[in-house]
């Protein structure tokens, strides 16, 4: 356990994907490095989208994540069981399939995965307040992470930010979701844009997302030189 611990210490360190075009943008100076449609969708992000209340942004980084937890309405859904849909499973980054999320629960690796119970930070607390709380994950390369949320449910950005257009999930059938975050609540986003804010979130993904996926498969089987997690690393590549 030991081992697989510092193994996956040293991976996740070497994650390091920066210089998106939001970043030679925003930090950089660069006009046109994003397009005229994401700008007015990060004006949304950060404005009208309330994005920003826990997808953090500020003017020396974007750690895209206030790292609490939050109930969105996402887990609600799930424990309450609405039938799930197809969806986009990303097998790696640009290669996708189609599944039939119905095939998981046949299958008892995935079972718990979509099935009832999804209390989220309840199951640590037991605090009733605390049903359905999920920490806010980070967006960069978000066009490269889906199927959305903890649970797989979205297929597509513009899935995700449609969720948060309608203001979550607060109820299911006569069931109320009394404990939804303050944050939540319906934006009145135009399908434009809704559109704008889908070309932002695309402009999160780094300029070494390659390399990083050629490391992942470089690294020999049963490697021990976690020693030093930046053996891997390319001098050219600023991480």
């Amino acid at each position: 356990m030991d081992s697989l611990s510092r193994a996956l210490a040293a991976y996740q360190y070497a994650l390091v994907s920066g210089n998106s075009p939001f970043d030679k943008w925003y930090y950089n100076g660069e006009s046109n490095a994003i397009s005229k449609s994401a700008k007015r969708g990060f004006e949304i992000f950060s404005g009208k989208g309330n994005c920003t209340a826990c997808h953090l942004v500020n003017d020396e980084y974007a750690l895209f994540t206030d790292e609490k937890l939050h109930n969105t309405g996402i887990g609600f859904k799930s424990s309450m069981y609405v039938e799930p849909p197809r969806k986009k499973v990303v097998l790696a980054p640009g290669i996708e399939v189609d599944v039939d999320t119905s095939v998981y629960a046949n299958d008892s690796a995935f079972r718990d995965e979509i099935m009832p119970n999804d209390l989220g930070l309840y199951l640590i607390t037991q605090d009733p307040n605390d049903r359905w709380k999920i920490r806010t994950p980070q967006l960069r390369n978000v066009e490269l992470s889906g199927p959305y949320m903890h649970n797989g449910q979205l297929s597509t950005l513009k899935e995700v930010v449609e969720f948060y257009n309608q203001g979550g999930v607060t109820e299911v059938g006569k069931m109320k979701n009394e404990t939804i975050s303050p944050l939540i609540f319906p934006l009145n986003l135009t399908e434009n844009e809704v559109n704008d804010l889908v070309e932002f979130l695309k402009t999160l993904t780094g300029s070494n997302m390659d390399t990083l996926v050629l490391d992942a498969f470089a690294a020999p089987v049963g490697d021990v030189s976690l020693k030093d997690p930046n053996w891997f690393h390319d001098n050219k590549l600023k991480y």
